[in-house]
C-alpha cells in the first residue's frame, strides 16, 4: 500500500486475508495452487473443512451400518477416538492434505470417509478398500455405511442410498438442505449418472430420493470453480469486515499515514475471531491495535 495515502480498499483488505491463508497453508505443509487462480483464503477454508476437530463426539450408527470381521479392530478404534476427542485426522484420506483438491461428496452430502486401518503407514492409518461413511458434526458423528472403494466398486461418491438413509433416520442432519417450497421438478435428479455428470460439471441441482422428497447440496453446494459456495461467502464477508475495521481506525487516527492488517485468528467456523492492525504515523512510529 502507498505511505502516503490513508486509503484502504476493500481490495487491501482481500489481499491480506488471503496472505494471511497462504502463510497459513505453508505452515500446515499442505498441497497448494501457488499462483491464486483459487483464492488461498478458500483453498484455506476447503483445507480446514476436510479434517476432523479434536473433540469429543456422541457415535451413533446407521441400522444399515456394520463393517467386515477384518476391519472390525480399525473401526473400533476409530470409535473410541472419536468419543474421548483424539485426532483422528489420520483416518482421511490422504487428499486431505491437498488444499486445492475437491472432496465433492463431503460438499454435496455433508458425509465424510474414514479408512479402517489399524497400524500407521506414512503418518496414516492403513490404506483399507472398505472405508466408513459418516457425518460429522461439532457434537455427533453419525456412521451411516461402510463401502468397498476403488477400481471395481462403482462410482460410490456419488450414490443416493446414505441420503436415503439420513431421510429416514436422521432428517434432523439434513434438515437445512431439504426443498420445502419447490413443486413439479421436471426431470428430478435420482440416478447416480446423473448426479456425477452434473457435480462433475460443477452444477447444483436437487437430488429427489425415493419417496419424492427433494435435497440441495450440503452448505448451498459449489461455485463454477468447484469450491465451496460457502467459502466464497465467508471471504467476501470477512473481508468486508477487516475492510469496515481498518477504516474505522484510520479515522479515528488522522495523523497516520499507514495501515496494514498483521495478524488474523479465526474460530473453528471460518469466521473472524481477532484482527490485529499495524498503523504508523507521519514519523514512522507505528502502533498494534488488536479487535475481537
Amino acid at each position: 500500500m502507498d505511505n502516503k495515502t490513508k486509503i484502504f480498499s476493500y481490495d487491501d483488505a482481500l489481499l491480506a486475508l488471503n496472505d494471511w491463508a497462504k502463510n497459513k497453508l505453508i505452515e500446515a505443509n499442505v498441497e497448494y495452487e501457488k499462483t491464486g487462480r483459487v483464492p488461498f483464503f478458500i483453498q484455506y477454508l476447503n483445507y480446514q473443512a476436510k479434517l476432523v476437530r479434536a473433540t469429543s463426539r456422541k457415535i451413533t450408527c446407521s441400522k444399515e451400518f456394520s463393517v467386515s470381521p477384518e476391519n472390525q479392530k480399525g473401526f473400533d478404534n476409530l470409535y473410541n477416538m472419536l468419543a474421548t476427542g483424539e485426532n483422528v485426522n489420520e483416518y482421511l484420506s490422504k487428499l486431505s492434505l491437498s488444499a486445492n483438491r475437491i472432496d465433492g461428496m463431503m460438499d454435496n452430502f455433508g458425509i465424510k470417509h474414514f479408512h479402517l486401518g489399524d497400524t500407521i503407514e506414512n503418518g496414516f492409518i492403513k490404506r483399507t478398500q472398505e472405508i466408513a461413511l459418516g457425518l460429522v458434526t461439532d457434537k455427533e458423528v453419525f456412521f451411516i455405511l461402510s463401502k468397498n472403494h476403488g477400481k471395481g466398486h462403482g462410482n460410490i461418491w456419488y450414490e443416493k442410498d446414505v441420503l436415503e438413509i439420513l431421510h429416514k433416520q436422521r432428517p434432523d442432519l439434513i434438515e437445512h438442505c431439504k426443498v420445502t417450497h419447490m413443486e413439479n421438478l421436471s426431470n428430478p435428479i435420482s440416478n447416480t449418472k446423473d448426479i456425477k455428470n452434473l457435480r462433475d460439471g460443477n452444477i447444483n441441482t436437487p437430488i429427489t430420493l425415493d419417496d419424492g422428497t427433494s435435497y440441495m447440496p450440503f452448505k448451498l453446494g459449489q461455485t463454477m470453480a468447484g469450491f465451496s459456495i460457502m467459502h466464497t461467502i465467508k471471504m467476501q464477508s470477512i473481508a468486508r469486515e477487516i475492510y469496515r475495521l481498518a477504516t474505522n481506525i484510520l479515522r479515528d487516527n488522522k495523523e497516520m499515514k499507514f495501515i496494514e492488517v498483521n495478524q488474523l485468528d479465526l474460530t473453528t467456523e471460518g469466521l473472524l475471531k481477532l484482527v490485529k492492525f499495524k498503523i504508523c504515523n507521519q514519523e514512522n512510529t507505528c502502533y498494534f491495535i488488536s479487535i475481537q
